[in-house]
């Protein structure tokens, strides 16, 4: 099932993290796309992979959002940033963010995913044989099954887009 919270930190924590990844003290790194298409690349910062624990030194700053999403266990976590395109299009294409050997999408794990700012990309998500369209709304947050696939869209009005991408248990 997928859920949006609209507001979903004080205005006042919120307002103290995004200060804090927009800055230009903040690492971000070059990423491929999940579709290996040339084209579509991002910048991302990695806090938390399962295999190697904490990886960022800033994961702290985001201890309010795991908090409140209630993680018992955390799985990854990950900021994107993406940059203005000139047409909306479809980046990387639909995957499930964890499956087995098999690619079978792994049951138990959630995700999650944290809108920092207002843009006109979207979250497009697939449940039911429909495809349900989040907006990017500062503040606010999507959950949803791992066995749901899912992909991004490019956004248009704004240079970057800010998000935090979580898989759960």
């Amino acid at each position: 099932m997928i859920q949006v919270h609209k507001n979903f930190l004080d205005k006042i924590i919120h307002q103290g993290i995004f200060e804090e990844i927009k800055s230009d003290r903040f690492p971000y790194y070059q990423s491929g796309s999940i579709r290996k298409n040339k084209n579509d690349f991002h910048f991302s910062h990695i806090l938390f992979n399962n295999n190697q624990g904490i990886i960022s030194n800033s994961y702290k700053f985001f201890s309010p959002i795991f908090e409140k999403l209630d993680v018992k266990v955390l799985v990854r976590s990950k900021l994107n940033l993406t940059v203005k395109e000139s047409s909306k299009r479809i980046i990387g294409g639909y995957h499930y963010d964890f499956s087995d050997e098999n690619k079978v999408p792994l049951e138990e794990i959630k995700v999650a995913i944290y809108y920092f700012n207002t843009t006109n990309g979207e979250t497009l998500i697939k449940e039911n044989n429909e495809e349900k369209k989040i907006e990017c709304l500062e503040n606010s947050l999507v959950t949803f099954p791992n066995t749901l696939e899912h992909t991004g869209t490019s956004h248009t009005d704004t240079n970057f887009r800010y998000v935090l991408n979580i898989n759960y248990i």
